[in-house]
């Protein structure tokens, strides 16, 4: 008789521990109800899968019913049950489940995801069998490109926000994100005057290959019209995808589709999301996608011009910023201020380095760090060399607290450009320049020997310059010759 006892509660300690699934369901934890208002709370549980995440049972906007949210590795393709699929999340329809266990598996880029789902009132096992129609597909946005999500919701944040109204920091202004829902929400609580002077960044783990292209999508909505938002693909110096500026219409979503762009290896992960010229609105980006659309596409080859003339100024009435015949102590970086702008160091003759810029509408140099780079009354003339193929113009401006862009002819071939600094730009302060500006750029140009100058020093010919800076290649290094004394390319003396 102890035996027959001893053999019944076994039984009954199996059946109460294990499904018929052969999960051991007191290992897992009710799913939180996030929606029912406790109609749901100790009902669902799901089995543990590799990639799977269970978030919570919830109801967000882009779904159509109550149900059981989870993400997988990468994008989704098909799931078992009735569901609403956004990305690499999959909202799991509550009516779906109707067995004490039903069987779930979905499909993304990577493979397949199998778990269960426990219902506490269900009664039976489901193995795939549901009687419910499947969630038809979606029927696609023209204007988004194929291919499986790889930004994954549930592993992005936002990492850092900066809301400067007239460039004066505030703290009213806010942006917050909902992993359940990839969703990023910003309240902007003051009118901003210029691009870039709000600024949301989102992480995520979607590493870019160099060779693949990308475009991300997108839905941006706001509850007032604004314009300026300039979505950044990396915050990288270098550029995966080119800046494009949005515009958003009062109370409409707009599906937003960007070009396909080129991988750079070692990228950061963090889409930058400028708001600018905006008045105090509410705006939400939904439905991120970042999705691979081909192979990279070579870079078209570039035929560069002969460099540019030999400055022909004393090397001790100049102030350098950018020259191979002159030393520079200013520090110098391309200011990350939104620009399709691509910069890119050449060699036009042997030791002779010029700027190649591409795709150009505006570009900024920071210099010193965006601190003055010293008083430069004795300096007040300015020499750029701007190369363009056809006749056009450049618009430019020193940057000292104030800003007065003027715009400079060009001709075909190389400009020596020579700026009167106080004429062209009246109230300048010259011991406070801290950046250069130029706008109204041509497609493609090069600018080369940029520096600041004394008009009444001694100017010296083409022979005379050669003998104070000459440049040569020894042992494989770029070296500078001034009146005998060997400098390496730092400025620094050679012995």
């Amino acid at each position: 008789m102890k035996k027959i006892f001893s053999l019944f509660v076994a039984a009954l300690f199996s059946a109460t521990m294990f499904g018929a699934s052969g999960v051991d369901w007191s290992a897992y934890e009710f799913i939180g109800d996030g929606a029912g208002g406790g109609a749901y709370t100790n009902k669902y549980k799901a089995s543990a899968a590799e990639g799977l995440t269970v978030i919570n049972i919830q109801h967000p906007g882009f779904a159509t019913a109550d149900g059981i949210y989870v993400t997988v590795p990468s994008g989704i393709s098909a799931c078992s049950v009735s569901s609403d699929i956004q990305g690499a999340g999959a909202l799991l329809h509550l009516s779906a489940f109707v067995a004490q266990e039903t069987k779930v598996t979905i499909t993304h880029a990577d493979g397949n995801c199998t778990f269960w789902v426990y219902y506490a009132d269900g009664t039976g096992v489901d193995e795939g069998g549901n009687t419910e129609d499947p969630t038809p597909e979606p029927t696609p946005d023209p204007e988004q490109p194929e291919g499986a999500n790889l930004f994954n919701p549930a592993t992005a944040s936002v990492v850092e926000t900066y809301f400067a109204p007239n460039w004066a920091q505030e703290t009213n202004s806010s942006a917050t994100y909902d992993a359940a829902t990839g969703t990023i929400t910003v309240d902007l609580k003051s009118q901003f005057y210029g691009q870039w002077q709000a600024q949301v960044k989102l992480q995520h783990n979607v590493v870019f290959s160099a060779d693949k292209q990308y475009t991300i999508s997108c839905k941006f909505h706001a509850n007032t019209a604004i314009g300026g938002i300039t979505l950044k693909m990396d915050d990288n110096a270098e550029v995966v995808m080119e800046n494009q500026t949005i515009n958003l219409v009062a109370n409409e979503t707009l599906n937003y589709a960007s070009k396909p762009g080129n991988g750079v290896p070692g990228n950061n992960q963090i889409i930058v999301f400028d708001f600018g010229w905006a008045v105090p609105a509410q705006v939400t980006i939904s439905d991120i996608t970042i999705q691979e659309v081909g192979g990279a596409v070579a870079p078209p080859t570039v035929e560069h011009p002969a460099a540019a003339p030999a400055p022909t100024h004393d090397a001790a009435q100049v102030f350098s910023i950018y020259s191979d015949a002159y030393t520079t102590t200013v520090t110098r970086g391309m200011g990350g201020w939104g620009q399709t702008t691509r910069e890119e160091e050449v060699v036009l003759a042997e030791g002779d380095h010029a700027l190649y810029y591409s795709t150009c509408n505006y570009l900024g140099w920071e210099l010193n760090g965006n601190t003055s780079i010293g008083d430069l009354n004795a300096y007040p003339m300015l020499h750029m060399d701007v190369y363009v193929a056809e006749a056009g113009s450049i618009g430019f401006t020193p940057i000292w607290g104030g800003e007065a862009e003027k715009a400079y002819a060009l001709q075909p071939g190389w400009n020596a450009l020579d700026i009167n600094l106080a004429t062209d730009f009246v109230g300048i302060n010259l011991a406070n320049i801290f950046q250069l500006k130029w706008a109204n750029m041509p497609a493609t140009c090069y600018i080369d020997n940029v520096y600041f100058y004394n008009p009444n020093g001694t100017a010296v010919d083409n022979i005379t310059v050669q003998k104070h800076a000459a440049k040569r290649i020894e042992n494989g290094q770029l070296i500078i010759i001034r009146d005998g004394v060997k400098y390496d390319i730092t400025g620094k003396m050679m012995k």
